[in-house]
């Protein structure tokens, strides 16, 4: 398949998408899956992923319409991850990928953040809106970000980006207060098709410069 090089259009369609994980319309192989809400799930999954504290050492719970999460462990990205090799951009990815998973459960966004580039805005309405929603007293249930890393090799674009094919699914959830139900957050697999997830060095650490679309690939947008 032809790649996409970083233009404007094949990014349309995940700005869309950070949209519609807070728009409230509910109603985002081969590879490994990473990046779970639920920490005994990403510390058994995948290579790496055991360097998040485990639920039992934390006393963790996951949301309920009743509460938050709480005890949320905090994301650490394991050494591998810092490395410029296939397998560090892999563990990055998953590290990314947790990072905002504990955005969505506790509304700080200061990991999320940190992974991605200057230039990333894609993410930045969900870190605002999930900021607010817990500011206000409000929690996120049900909601998580899936990525499924592919089984292929590290290349780099024109532009000097490091690129790999990832799989993402945004499971639906819904947004409580403390009278019920607020929002409703909708699902998103982008037709389970392959985006393409840009990476950078900075500083020697891996930063995400963003996701982008795969020419002629349909994702039901």
């Amino acid at each position: 398949m032809a790649r996409s090089h970083r233009l404007a259009s094949p990014l349309a369609p995940l700005v869309l998408a950070g949209a519609l994980l807070l728009s409230g319309c509910g109603g985002e192989s081969g590879g490994e899956v990473v990046g779970t809400a639920d920490p005994r799930a990403s510390t058994s999954t995948s290579a790496g992923s055991g360097a998040s504290p485990s639920a039992s050492s934390t006393g963790y719970e996951k949301a309920t319409p009743e509460h938050p999460a709480r005890n949320v462990p905090v994301p650490t990205l394991p050494d591998v991850g810092r490395e410029e090799t296939e397998a560090g951009a892999r563990a990055f990815l998953q590290y990314w990928a947790d990072s905002l998973n504990y955005l969505l459960q506790t509304g700080d966004p200061q990991y999320v953040r940190e992974a991605m580039s200057a230039d990333n805005d894609q993410f930045t309405k969900v870190m605002e809106n999930y900021e607010r929603f817990y500011r206000e007293g409000k929690w996120s249930v049900g909601t998580e970000q899936q990525i499924d890393i592919k089984a292929q090799e590290l290349t780099k674009n024109p532009d000097g980006e490091w690129m790999i094919n990832v799989s993402l699914n945004r499971t639906p959830g819904k947004i409580y207060s403390r009278s019920g139900v607020d929002e409703e957050i909708a699902g998103q697999d982008f037709n389970n098709q392959p985006l393409e997830a840009y990476l950078t060095r900075d500083q020697g650490v891996w930063k995400l410069s963003g996701f982008g679309g795969i020419q002629d690939v349909d994702y039901g947008l």
